[in-house]
């Protein structure tokens, strides 16, 4: 592709580890690469924030006298040509002086008949000629993605094309060459989105935010494209992206084979492995991983005794628990309250009164028949004794004002309950909240908004701007809903 093309890129690839990588795949095409310049030198490759005075003074000026004819551009001239496999037009590439310093240089660069409104046209058309934010973006995904998969995967042009399990077709639009159709089987989405998920949290953790929104944005395609296919039962779905973001899905799609992800899958196990002992977030797990622990074993001697417990007992914690076994939880909890009140109502939420087969923990609510908050909180104290002494109850990990979460036990098995103190008053909305999912919540906050409401697990509000709120609705479920202008949606639906 790039014969009879001399390169030199900036910063030299002695310093610069990308531009070492841009090199060897540059030079597979056919370019020549210089480490310094001469009369040979075709192109100096820079990334825009990289040209100062600096780089006039110590590099293009130099290079000028040397070779009057050379071209200075963009670098991601040479990505985006080898992500679309042919050399791009070097329109909106070049890079001339009073894009970044004034034009009192020694040697001005040729701007060959371009004026500043001539760029700003040309940088406008190349910014359009992507199909949304995500493909604006690109340069920076490409950077990230397909140079270091190529690396990782040392795979050249040709094995890529053998290899690849995707079809690419020009678009036949006057923008054709500015993008590209990616045709991928529905049953691969999930490798796809998997893997956009385990680089977006990478990124996010090292604090790469422009990598990690470029991403997200490609994420959005590919999820999106993804319920469609299983709304309409397709087969396979076709992406218009940018060449070089279809060349990274692809990169994507075996990403499995590469070693970078593979590191990238054992940070992402190793954090979520340490997040799941409890009192333990993502900044303190990401300390730990950074310190070369990689086992619960390894972090025991640092954690408090909330965490000991967790690792401890964590094959537990950490195993889905059937309906039978959280039925046979909340009706011992059930049975020791009934012996101290009446009054006394408790509801088992979360998963388990969607209907699901089994949970991650048991959910349940704890109010009074017409029981004020004070009355609820004394009666609790009793019966938390009692389950204490009863050794249904074994540990405490937290223990608030409204609200225990705790550790119970029934045959061999320690299980995690929470268990919440709900007002009488507000038990429709409370119940809402902890049903859950948390997807149905936000729709049904988002719906609130819509409507100049306000809704949480203490009730449904007026939210209307400079005016107090007033309540409307937090004792009956059903009725928050008829507000809200939704049909019943049974439990088993969220």
């Amino acid at each position: 592709m790039f014969n009879g093309y001399h390169f030199y890129f900036y910063p030299s690839t002695d310093v610069s580890r990308i531009n070492q990588i841009r090199s060897r795949i540059v030079a597979k095409q056919g370019a020549t690469i210089t480490s310094e310049i001469n009369a040979q030198t075709s192109h100096i490759l820079v990334r825009p924030q990289s040209v100062n005075q600096k780089f006039y003074d110590n590099v293009l000026n130099p290079a000028l006298k040397i070779n009057k004819n050379i071209t200075v551009l963009d670098s991601d001239w040479v990505s985006e040509s080898v992500a679309g496999r042919k050399i791009m037009n070097t329109d909106g590439y070049v890079v001339t002086a009073n894009q970044h310093v004034q034009d009192e240089i020694a040697h001005p660069v040729e701007k060959s008949g371009c004026n500043d409104n001539d760029l700003e046209t040309v940088k406008k058309r190349r910014s359009t000629s992507y199909i949304d934010e995500c493909n604006k973006k690109s340069k920076q995904l490409s950077e990230d993605i397909e140079f270091k998969y190529r690396e990782a995967s040392e795979y050249d042009d040709d094995v890529d094309r053998k290899n690849s399990q995707f079809h690419q077709t020009d678009e036949t639009s006057e923008q054709g060459d500015l993008y590209e159709t990616l045709s991928i089987p529905t049953s691969e989405l999930n490798s796809v989105v998997n893997a956009l998920e385990q680089s977006i949290a990478d990124k996010s953790r090292n604090g790469h935010s422009n990598y990690s929104k470029t991403l997200n944005g490609l994420y959005d395609i590919v999820v999106k494209a993804k319920h469609e296919a299983l709304r309409e039962r397709r087969r396979s779905v076709d992406l218009k992206l940018s060449p070089e973001n279809a060349r990274n899905i692809s990169y994507l799609t075996r990403a499995s084979q590469t070693k970078w992800l593979q590191a990238v899958k054992e940070r992402s196990d190793t954090i979520k492995l340490f997040m799941s002992v409890y009192g333990i977030g993502e900044y303190t797990a990401n300390k730990f991983f950074s310190k070369g622990y990689r086992s619960l074993q390894d972090i025991f001697p640092f954690v408090d005794d909330n965490g000991r417990v967790s690792i401890t007992h964590h094959s537990d914690f950490v195993e889905r628990i059937s309906r039978e076994e959280v039925e046979e939880h909340f009706t011992q909890v059930k049975s020791a309250a009934a012996e101290l009140d009446k009054d006394i109502q408790l509801y088992c939420m979360g998963s388990y009164r969607r209907g699901c087969r089994d949970c991650g923990d048991i959910d349940i609510i704890f109010t009074m028949n017409q029981g004020t908050i004070m009355k609820i909180k004394s009666k609790f104290e009793i019966l938390l004794e009692k389950m204490f002494k009863e050794k249904l109850a074994v540990y405490t990990f937290t223990k608030g004002s409204g609200k225990w979460l705790g550790a119970t036990q029934v045959n061999s098995k320690w299980r995690r309950m929470d268990i919440l103190l709900v007002p009488w008053q507000e038990l429709g909305a409370a119940t809402l909240y902890y049903t859950g999912s948390g997807e149905f919540n936000r729709m049904m906050r988002s719906r609130a908004i819509k409507m100049n409401m306000k809704l949480n697990q203490t009730g449904l509000f007026t939210a209307t701007k400079g005016e107090e709120p007033h309540l409307l609705e937090s004792f009956n479920e059903s009725k928050i809903f008829t507000i809200l202008g939704l049909p019943w949606i049974e439990p088993s639906k969220r």
